[in-house]
């Protein structure tokens, strides 16, 4: 156990250590935690310089999200916006939410 880490931080630190790169997603299906939970500890490890992003995936909707890995360092650079995706997904978005609407999607601008 590193020092100055409390439980839950020792814990995303041993999964990344044993698994390698994880997301922030990955970690809370293999750690069966809560969003905000792996959030606030990410958070806090990259505060300590402990955990770093060492790569960028697309996930489902078109977004980069980061891969942690254990140890500390230079972050890797995020990859620029990907506008078409972005915006066919925020269209797509705005479409879904009229349809729920109905009636109402007019008063909705």
């Amino acid at each position: 156990m590193v020092d100055d880490v409390n439980f839950r931080q020792n814990e995303v630190l041993q999964a990344l250590s044993l698994i390698g790169p994880m997301t922030n997603y990955e970690l809370q299906l293999y750690l069966n935690w809560t969003v905000k939970a792996i959030s606030s500890v990410l958070e806090n490890l990259k505060r300590k310089e402990l955990i770093r992003v060492v790569s960028y995936e697309l996930d489902r909707t078109s977004h980069y999200v980061p891969l942690y890995a254990e140890g500390g360092g230079a972050d890797a650079r995020r990859p620029p916006a990907k506008p078409a995706l972005n915006q066919a997904f925020s269209a797509y978005l705005v479409a879904k939410t009229h349809r729920k609407m109905g009636v109402w999607a007019g008063l909705m601008q």
